[in-house]
């Protein structure tokens, strides 16, 4: 699935907030971001997300949120659902949706 076409998809779902895992230097978050969704950009790598920053930064997008962090243990707490992406390769896989459970 394309980029594109996995934002229309959300679009259509109501989705608002995207987490993109394993972020890189951004190419999708800044394309989600361009589309009005507020983007939760995580990755391991310090240089990946400086990349990103000052990608977000050249391009005016605020709705993009840095996270540096493992993505085996994510540090959220927010109790809501979120869509989830990752890339293998050059294609998009949805993750499905993260969400919270408490015991």
């Amino acid at each position: 699935m394309e980029v594109v076409e996995f934002a229309e998809d959300l679009k259509r779902s109501g989705a608002r907030t995207v987490l993109d895992l394993g972020c890189g230097a951004g190419r999708h978050s800044i394309l989600l971001g361009k589309q009005g969704f507020q983007v939760v950009a995580l990755d391991i790598s310090e240089t990946a997300l400086k990349t990103l920053d000052g990608r977000l930064k050249a391009a005016s997008i605020a709705n993009v949120a840095l996270v540096r962090h493992e993505m085996s243990d994510l540090p959220f707490i927010d109790e809501s659902s979120v869509p989830t992406f990752s890339i293998t390769g050059d294609r998009l896989r949805s993750t499905g949706r993260l969400e919270r459970f408490d015991e």
